[in-house]
């Protein structure tokens, strides 16, 4: 009997058998090397882009520390000129990356915790500067119009009381809110009946809409290609926040604070406040003041009386509105760090100290 066919058959099989394994492990192995590259890959990216985030983080928190050497040496921006150029607006360069700094007064703006006296009675003339400034932003405004009505919400939100606030010399919407309208919303949340401790806290106050509270889109800084930063090196030094146009839309928080004494600093006052100070203050007349502020500034208020336009009305009314300085000044110090890949931007409110001690942070957001 013949078994050697039988024996070869059984001889191939296993070598067959072999062969196909093989190939199943190779394209296993090649699957498994296939997603090893796109996991290293993604990783790699990952890597590069926290690094990026990372070099962008540290040049905002350096330009912070620039801020605060600035106010430290001589808060005086007529007798330091880095001083003066960061309230301008300026551009620091560094090694691989760039950072966007602005230097902003608060001294110069309407302190909305200071529209009731301390008797708690409401301080008319601060009101309707603030109604004026409303009347404003609506004439200037690119969406939907501001109403009245967030003026005696905000009183009622910084006032100890549950009473809703009521303007009689306001003719419509004159009404506030209390917790009783606040606990309806949703999320439900409680009236503060405290002052804001924060100009974010507007956000929160009925009527206050984020596109009156933010303003017009600001055009966003855009890091070059180049990770040296040799383009952004060549060009102007021009403000990285642009303000805006002297008659343009513009944002409540431009010209609203929470910090001071509520007297607003000449020197200091973006347009579209120096226009809601006095309803007898023409743009002619605002301009005029401009154009003196630009010349030299005022070195005491009662210099806008020598201003064209400027009545002596006008400036009897806001001899105990207007300073050129401050008792307890505080600056919001924006730092946008710039990588080749990301950008980081550090808010912070900064309160100048006396008796030699350094600047103090009283608020930090990085964003």
């Amino acid at each position: 009997m013949n078994l050697a066919p039988r024996i070869t058959n059984l001889a191939r099989r296993p070598r067959g058998f072999v062969l196909v394994l093989a190939l199943f492990v190779i394209v296993l192995l090649t699957a498994l090397l296939v997603r090893f590259n796109y996991a290293a890959r993604v990783n790699l990216e990952s890597s590069a882009g926290f690094l990026d985030s990372q070099q962008a983080l540290q040049a905002a928190r350096s330009g912070l520390q620039v801020a605060l050497a600035a106010l430290t040496r001589n808060p005086d921006p007529q007798a330091n000129p880095l001083l003066a150029n960061l309230l301008r607006g300026a551009r620091l360069h560094l090694p691989d990356v760039a950072c966007n700094l602005l230097l902003s007064p608060e001294n110069g703006k309407l302190n909305v915790n200071r529209l009731t006296t301390p008797a708690g009675a409401i301080d008319r003339p601060a009101v309707e500067r603030l109604l004026r400034l409303i009347d404003l932003y609506n004439s200037r405004r690119t969406g939907p119009a501001l109403s009245y009505e967030c003026v005696p919400a905000l009183i009622d939100w910084t006032d100890p009381d549950d009473q809703p606030t009521v303007l009689p010399f306001v003719q419509q919407t004159n009404r506030g809110a209390e917790s009783d309208y606040y606990q309806r919303l949703q999320p439900p949340y409680r009236c503060a009946n405290q002052p804001l401790s924060h100009l974010n806290e507007l956000l929160l106050v009925k009527g206050i809409t984020s596109q009156a509270f933010l303003g017009p889109d600001r055009p966003a800084v855009v890091p070059p290609a180049d990770s040296r930063f040799t383009a952004l090196a060549a060009g102007p030094n021009t403000a990285p926040y642009p303000a805006p146009a002297p008659n343009g839309p513009f944002a409540l928080r431009d010209c609203l604070t929470v910090y001071g004494d509520g007297r607003i600093n000449l020197n200091a006052a973006p347009a579209p406040l120096r226009l809601a100070l006095h309803q007898d203050l023409t743009p002619t007349a605002v301009q005029a003041i401009l154009a003196r502020r630009q010349q030299r500034p005022f070195a005491a208020a009662a210099e806008l009386l020598n201003v064209p336009g400027v009545t002596a009305d006008v400036a009897a009314a806001l001899a105990g509105v207007l300073t050129i300085g401050a008792a307890d000044p505080h600056y919001t110090v924006l730092a946008q760090g710039c990588a080749a890949g990301a950008a980081v931007t550090i808010t912070a409110v900064i309160r100048l100290r006396t008796s030699g001690q350094p600047p103090q942070i009283l608020w930090y957001q990085e964003s």
